[in-house]
């Protein structure tokens, strides 16, 4: 949720085949996964994962395969029920139907107080300023709008940030009936690759993301260095034949087959 600002409704209801990993061409390498949030429903959006958190998700559903589920494309992101036997090496799974809303704010809740970042509200009596799961999602919007270029501009535009949190906006920008669905998702993800680093949670991924950057960068980088060693060498062609075409000119004058153009001016 603080990876994709999704809502806890839209994030328990999310099913396998929503979402799909997506990897840069030229090495490979995990950039980000796509989800479709509230998928099949007018409430149907875009929105990625960082690979933080789609490699815990990985992680979660190999565990679900290497304990006999089959797995398909409207099984649940997260299961209601996954009990391990005695013996550790076996389980009881029900993949019918989804965890409940209740039950992830149940553990968030628990992880809160244990972790001792939980603290009550000195303005409402029992109440919190940020609710437990709706604070992932005003995370992840303060996080995408805090995000500079080098001279200090919003690195994200705003509409789009407003796109990848859910926000159709139709009632003030028009252009977004435009867009179908396959240019939606690359235009996103250009805005998305901006916060991916901002987003990690784990010191360990976020120096990989910090690798795989400088790795392109260096790759553009060898790229524009071949094209520029290409532009020299057609340059230097070009020098060559004018020369020899400057010599083939004055050998014809010192023969006497050609006059040399004598200018007034």
């Amino acid at each position: 949720m603080s990876s994709s600002g999704m809502r806890l409704g839209g994030f328990v209801g999310l099913t396998d085949g929503t979402i799909n990993p997506i990897y840069e061409e030229k090495s490979n390498k995990l950039i980000a996964a796509h989800v479709t949030v509230y998928k099949d429903t007018d409430e149907e959006y875009d929105t990625f994962i960082s690979p933080e958190a789609f490699h815990a998700y990985e992680e979660y559903r190999n565990l679900r395969i290497k304990f006999g589920e089959q797995i398909t494309k409207i099984s649940p992101v997260l299961l209601r029920r996954f009990n391990l036997g005695p013996d550790g090496k076996t389980a009881k799974i029900d993949n019918s139907e989804p965890i409940a809303i209740s039950t992830v704010a149940g553990i968030l809740r628990i992880v809160a107080y244990k972790a001792g970042v939980r603290e009550i509200s000195e303005k409402y009596k029992g109440r919190y300023n940020i609710k437990i799961a709706h604070g992932y999602r005003k995370y992840y919007s303060t996080t995408l709008s805090n995000i500079k270029t080098k001279d200090g501009r919003t690195a994200i535009d705003f509409i789009k940030k407003e796109w990848l949190m859910g926000h159709a906006l139709r009632s003030i920008h028009l252009l977004e009936e435009n867009y179908n669905s396959s240019d939606r998702v690359k235009l996103l993800l250009a805005e998305y690759e901006k916060a991916v680093k901002e987003l990690t949670i784990s010191d360990e991924e976020r120096l990989q993301v910090e690798v795989g950057k400088l790795q392109m960068d260096i790759s553009s980088m060898k790229s524009v260095s071949v094209e520029l060693r290409e532009k020299d060498k057609q340059i230097q062609d070009l020098i060559n034949r004018q020369e020899k075409f400057e010599q083939l000119i004055q050998s014809l004058v010192d023969s006497g087959q050609l006059k040399p153009t004598i200018s007034t001016q």
